[in-house]
C-alpha cells in the first residue's frame, strides 16, 4: 500500500518542483526586461532633452539669420535711439511714431536699428515687427467692418420697422375712417380721446385698459378705465372725464 502511495505522490512533487522553477525563470525574465526598459527610458529622456536643445539652438540661428538681413519694424510710439542697450546710454536720436525702420538684432529687449543716418538701439516695447503691425491693422479693419455691418443691419431693421409701422398706421386709419367717419376716424387713428366718445371709440383709440373699476347705482353705470399713465371715466358708456 505504501509503495502505491509513493508512486502516486512522486509525480505530483515533481510537477510542483518544475512549476516553481518556471515561475522563477519568468520572474528573472521580467526583471531583465524591466532593466532594459529603464535603460531605454533614460536614453529616451536624454534624447528628448538633446532634441529640445538643438531645436532651440536652430530657432536662435534662424532668427539671427533673418535679423542679419534686416527685419522691418514699426514704431508704435515716438522712439528714442540709444548708443547702447539701456536708457542710461547716450541718446543719438528720436524716430517719429508711425515710422517703419529696419532692425538687425534683438537682445535684452532691445533692437539694433538703422534709419537714415541713425544707428543704435531702441526699446523693444516701442516697436513691433511689420507682420504683427499688419495683422493688427487687418484685425482693426475686420472689427470696423463688423461694427459697420452691425450698424447697417440695425439701420435696416429700423427702416423696416418704421415702414411696417407706417403701413399699420395707414391701415388702421383707413379702418377707423370707414368705421367712424373722416373726422372721428382721423382722431381715433391718431390716439386721441375727447368728451362724449363711446367706450368702443376709446378702446379703438387707446386699446384695452389695464384694469376696469365698475360701479352700478340709481344713476346708472360708472366705469374707471385704468391705463399705465392715465384714467378714463365713463357714465353709462360715454366718456365724461379723464385724468393723466
Amino acid at each position: 500500500m505504501s509503495k502505491i502511495i509513493c508512486c502516486f505522490l512522486f509525480p505530483f512533487f515533481l510537477f510542483l518542483s518544475s512549476g516553481a522553477q518556471e515561475i522563477e525563470n519568468l520572474q528573472e525574465k521580467i526583471d531583465s526586461l524591466k532593466q532594459i526598459k529603464e535603460k531605454f527610458d533614460t536614453q529616451s529622456k536624454h534624447l528628448g532633452n538633446e532634441i529640445s536643445k538643438l531645436t532651440d539652438r536652430k530657432l536662435v540661428l534662424e532668427r539671427d539669420a533673418i535679423m542679419a538681413k534686416g527685419v522691418p519694424v514699426y514704431c508704435r510710439l515716438e522712439t528714442k535711439v540709444y548708443a547702447g542697450r539701456g536708457a542710461w546710454t547716450d541718446l543719438v536720436g528720436i524716430i517719429s511714431r508711425g515710422t517703419t525702420i529696419m532692425a538687425y538684432d534683438y537682445k535684452s529687449n532691445y533692437y539694433f536699428v538703422s534709419f537714415d543716418t541713425l544707428n543704435g538701439y531702441v526699446l523693444g516695447m516701442n516697436v513691433e515687427t511689420l507682420d504683427i503691425h499688419n495683422e493688427k491693422l487687418e484685425k482693426q479693419r475686420q472689427e470696423k467692418l463688423s461694427r459697420e455691418r452691425v450698424a447697417q443691419e440695425r439701420a435696416n431693421r429700423e427702416v423696416e420697422y418704421a415702414k411696417k409701422l407706417e403701413e399699420e398706421q395707414a391701415a388702421n386709419k383707413k379702418a377707423m375712417v370707414a368705421k367712424y367717419g373722416s373726422v372721428n376716424g382721423d382722431k381715433i387713428s391718431a390716439g386721441k380721446v375727447w368728451l362724449g366718445m363711446s367706450k368702443e371709440m376709446a378702446e379703438d383709440s387707446w386699446g384695452k385698459p389695464r384694469d376696469v373699476n365698475r360701479s352700478v347705482g340709481s344713476w346708472g353705470v360708472k366705469e374707471q378705465w385704468v391705463y399705465s399713465d392715465a384714467n378714463l371715466y365713463f357714465d353709462n358708456g360715454i366718456l365724461n372725464s379723464w385724468q393723466d
